[in-house]
């Protein structure tokens, strides 16, 4: 058994051999350096992200996954490629690209095309906590407050950690105060005076229109009174009209003498 005072300067040497040797290239010199120091301090950053790097180099992304996910529970600020080779390792590359593009598109204020690509990745990839929390920030900022709350609260049921459960309780204190300020508003507007109320609201009375009663029923058998005379109305004549003189020149009479007498008829021959 090593004494714990021989373990710790044994990590210290095989820490710098590892880190040395690894950061000036020779990460094959470094690789045995470096899991002799997780074989005693298995919480050892630097060697944790050491190798992580060397197996992602070399495409082993199955075997950096169980380091990527130790640096991450230490809060650790790795690289942006180790935070993508995680995601695409737990789940999948269509979603760990669709979440990436999500976040680009957020940036850049593209609200509705960042809303679109994280919901594909949460659809791809249900527990996918991390892509919960993007599009429930990315709802909130753009307003759609509720929807923004159900996205929180896929985030915290798929363990998306303390943000989420921040992120939810402003949600819900920017919804209350929105509500309060509508229910504000709608009591501070002015009432109709009474004369337009009245106006508006109170309207003539229809006219009733009585349905016509039954016909009364004739018995032909029974002698019915004669029916009254119409009073009748004198016409008075037309009046008189004067005659009226003719228009134009009067004619001038011919005098006797003038007349051109009329000859006798010829004899007939017997």
């Amino acid at each position: 058994m090593v004494d714990a005072q021989v373990e710790r300067q044994l990590v210290a040497t095989a820490t710098w051999l590892g880190v040395t040797a690894f950061d000036a290239g020779r990460s094959e010199e470094a690789l045995p350096y470096l899991e002799t120091v997780l074989r005693y301090a298995p919480d050892d950053v630097g060697a944790r992200d050491r190798l992580a790097q060397w197996h992602l180099d070399r495409g082993e992304d199955a075997e950096a996954l169980p380091h990527l996910r130790m640096l991450a529970d230490a809060s650790v600020a790795y690289d942006e490629r180790f935070a993508l080779t995680l995601r695409r390792v737990e789940y999948g590359v269509a979603a760990s690209d669709a979440c990436s593009e999500g976040v680009r598109a957020s940036a850049e204020g593209r609200f509705e095309g960042a809303i679109d690509a994280l919901r594909r990745a949460t659809r791809e990839a249900p527990g996918f906590g991390e892509a919960w929390l993007a599009l429930a920030d990315v709802l909130l900022e753009a307003g759609r407050i509720e929807e923004a709350i159900e996205a929180y609260q896929g985030a915290i049921e798929f363990q998306a950690g303390p943000a989420a459960v921040a992120g939810l309780e402003a949600a819900q204190s920017r919804l209350e105060a929105e509500e309060e300020a509508a229910l504000a508003a709608a009591s501070a507007s002015p009432p109709v005076p009474a004369a337009e109320a009245s106006d508006v609201t109170a309207s003539p009375p229809a006219a009733s229109v009585q349905p016509p009663g039954p016909t009364p029923r004739v018995d032909p058998l029974t002698p019915q009174p004669p029916p009254e005379p119409v009073p009748t109305v004198p016409v008075p004549p037309p009046a008189a009209t004067e005659p009226v003189p003719p228009t134009g020149p009067a004619p001038v009479p011919t005098p006797p003498s003038e007349r051109t007498p009329v000859p006798a008829p010829a004899p007939t021959p017997a």
